[in-house]
């Protein structure tokens, strides 16, 4: 599992690739947080989810803890780009009425800029 920064503008922009399971989570929360400084969760951000090949509920834990870490700090992230399969599983834990998802770069951006959620 790998966390890139792919933009700085705002919001910053970061890309994960490889797996999200129980075994990659501590790795995802020092990854994430080396690319947060120096604003760190207080900031506004998107995280492309596209090259994610596997998430299991560790992983879904993982993205709402993400999410409230964000919330609690005054910042926002939004995921976007989910593979299909992932994004039919958020869908069906009805995670889209807790997390801020988007389909793509573009209409993450817009959301992650538009007031809170």
């Amino acid at each position: 599992m790998k966390i890139t920064i792919v933009s700085r503008d705002p919001p910053l922009g970061l890309r994960m690739e490889g797996q999200l399971t129980v075994k990659e989570i501590a790795d995802a929360d020092r990854q994430l947080e080396e690319a947060l400084v120096p604003a760190g969760f207080r900031q506004k951000a998107v995280l492309d989810l596209a090259n994610v090949g596997f998430i299991d509920s560790s992983g879904i834990s993982w993205l709402m803890i993400c999410h409230k870490h964000f919330a609690q700090a005054g910042g926002k992230i939004v995921f976007h780009s989910a593979p299909e399969l992932i994004q039919q599983t958020l869908h069906l834990l009805r995670l889209d009425l807790v997390l801020n998802l988007a389909e793509d770069e573009n209409a993450a951006r817009a959301m992650a800029l538009e007031a809170r959620k």
